[in-house]
């Protein structure tokens, strides 16, 4: 029986931390530059191997390229990273370009052009299926279009919530000057 405690990312020192995620991130940031490589002509492809509009691929490759940057900025960054302003805005950032490029190739995969017959398929909630004529394809777009939704919401409530921060700084620097102004 082992007594030890496990150990979490903030037991390893800090070089090991950052490698663990930079070998995370690797894999990602490759994918998605091969991705972006071959959709934007940068490496050669087989023009008949898309299925898909290129600019689709792409921003799928584009994409990974962003998922590999948030796992970098995690690894490199670490807990101390999280108190940073300028980790917690590239995260913000990133995070927001994540879920905009997800919900692009989500809603480009649904209802831009393509052949219908790629994407077949249905969805179930338990026993029960559900159709109605939306196939596969009307699926990826209700999907993409919720993602956009979902992202515009946080977006907007982000920005609410960071100029109410400042109108908050900026009233009570206001008032604490106005106040020593009249008691002189």
């Amino acid at each position: 029986m082992n007594t030890e405690p496990e150990k979490t990312q903030e037991d390893l020192p800090r070089w090991q931390a950052i490698g663990c995620g930079v070998l995370f991130a690797l894999p990602f940031l490759a994918a998605g530059l091969y991705i972006m490589g071959i959709s934007f002509g940068w490496l050669p492809a087989d023009p008949e191997a898309f299925i898909a509009p290129r600019g689709i691929v792409g921003l799928a490759g584009v994409f990974f390229v962003v998922g590999g940057l948030m796992a970098l900025l995690h690894g490199v960054g670490g807990r101390a990273g999280q108190k940073n302003i300028v980790f917690r805005a590239l995260n913000s950032l990133l995070g927001f370009a994540f879920l905009l490029l997800l919900g692009l190739v989500f809603t480009g995969a649904g209802f831009g052009p393509g052949d219908d017959r790629a994407v077949e398929g249905g969805m179930s909630i338990g026993p029960l299926p559900i159709s109605g004529g939306l196939g596969g394809r009307g699926l990826f777009g209700i999907i993409g279009l919720l993602i956009l939704l979902v992202m515009s919401v946080g977006l907007v409530s982000a920005t609410y919530a960071g100029l109410k921060t400042v109108y908050h700084k900026i009233r009570a620097d206001f008032t604490s000057d106005s106040g020593q102004t009249e008691q002189e």
